[in-house]
């Protein structure tokens, strides 16, 4: 009975000195760690732009993420991809992104739109209902793409650019870039963020000097200022 008395008596003390420790833990601390801290807010802090070019990328190494967790404090991480929804420059306009982590959604605008400045043409395809008929790499005309919606039309001949007298005129249609070409408004693909493709179809043949008949050419542009 004595001994039965001492051992009651022994773990009766093991209990109280341990209640100081055990006020302060919650039972997920006792049984599988601290419970994850809930995020109430996230808000970028660099590397998002609210304007992008034609193909452009968001620049994650650098974009940064704050967030703000329930309890008040706060961490800064870095963006990853799988995070973001709706990212789009493939086509322009004004768009919408979602960023989201720990169950929080943050929806920022953004506008694509067309890097202003001077491409220069490299290649030109001619084709006959979409055969090819010919590649030409001699064209040297360059194109300024200016804010006011106007393509003034360079000319390199023995390393001077003259301007043409012709100008053309560009524009957005339904979030597709368009140039007008002899009154016929043609599509422009970009083929990256400083390249483009400006396809046109003509409405009836064309014979050139060559001989060659075509109704579509393609050219291709490189960015250059």
């Amino acid at each position: 009975m004595k001994r039965f008395s001492r051992i009651f008596l022994s773990l009766a003390l093991v209990v109280v000195l341990a209640l100081p420790m055990l006020a302060g833990c919650s039972l997920s601390d006792l049984f599988g760690g601290k419970a994850e801290k809930k995020v109430a807010e996230i808000n970028t802090t660099s590397g998002i732009r609210t304007t992008y070019t034609a193909k452009e990328e968001i620049d994650f190494q650098n974009a940064k993420l704050k967030i703000t967790y329930e309890d008040g404090t706060t961490n800064e991480i870095t963006l990853d991809k799988s995070m973001v929804k709706g990212f789009d420059t493939l086509t322009f306009g004004s768009k919408e992104m979602v960023i989201a982590y720990g169950g929080a959604k943050k929806t920022i605008p953004y506008q694509v739109n067309l890097k202003l400045g001077i491409y220069k043409n490299t290649i030109v395809t001619t084709y006959l209902d979409n055969q090819l008929v010919d590649t030409n790499t001699d064209f040297n005309y360059h194109f300024k793409f200016n804010s006011d919606n106007t393509v003034n039309v360079m000319r390199e001949e023995n390393g001077v650019e003259e301007y043409e007298d012709d100008n053309f005129v560009w524009r957005y249609q339904n979030d597709q870039l368009q140039i007008q070409y002899n009154s016929i408004w043609c599509d422009v693909y970009f083929t990256s963020s400083t390249e483009f493709d400006w396809i046109i179809n003509m409405p009836e043949q064309i014979t050139n000097n060559n001989g060659q008949t075509y109704n579509k050419f393609i050219m291709h542009f490189v960015y250059e200022v």
